[in-house]
């Protein structure tokens, strides 16, 4: 079996301890992320936090068939929604979002 293509950042991964946040994430179809594999609030290179997230690929998601004709690949702005999806997350495990009545 390959390795997954994150061992090459060597960085653990860990569980996430969450509390109830996924009711304000993204859902259904246009969900980019299936999990936060890593979370360090104080980590990278300004001390500001790192976070990394993955998604399976499944080969038969919506997107593939309704992008670039007889070519299936994701389409750009899906990814830069994962990052966003992606920042959302670190913000709220973070806590940024205490005293905020609606954060999103």
């Amino acid at each position: 079996a390959k390795p997954h293509f994150s061992a090459a950042f060597d960085l653990p991964g860990e569980k996430v301890k969450t509390r109830m946040i996924e009711k304000r994430l993204a859902g259904g179809k246009m969900r980019m992320l299936d999990a936060v594999d890593y979370f360090n609030p104080t980590g990278g290179e300004a001390g500001l936090g790192l976070i990394r997230g993955r998604q399976a690929v499944d080969p038969n998601a919506w997107y593939f068939k309704a992008h670039f004709y007889q070519d299936p690949v994701q389409p750009g702005s899906l990814g830069l929604d994962a990052l966003a999806q992606l920042l959302a997350r670190a913000i709220l495990l973070k806590g940024l979002d205490e005293g905020m009545s609606d954060p999103h």
